[in-house]
């Protein structure tokens, strides 16, 4: 598998605080976070990326058969 990447947007605080401990939101954009988030100008941003380097179960197509 190639390793795919990508850079995604989160609020600071959640990134310090919350990650790994409850659901933090990853925005496509800064323009997104900044539209859905109020908090951005007290809490901050962080760019975040993202590298999915293996598949650990294996995508299946709808015959039931493993892709490759």
């Amino acid at each position: 598998m190639k390793k795919q990447s990508k850079t995604l947007y989160a609020c600071a605080t959640d990134w310090n605080h919350e990650i790994g401990e409850t659901s933090t939101h990853l925005y496509q954009s800064l323009e997104e976070l900044k539209e859905r988030r109020n908090c951005w100008k007290s809490c901050g941003i962080v760019e975040i990326k993202l590298t999915v380097t293996d598949h650990i179960s294996p995508i299946e197509s709808y015959t039931g058969e493993p892709l490759e």
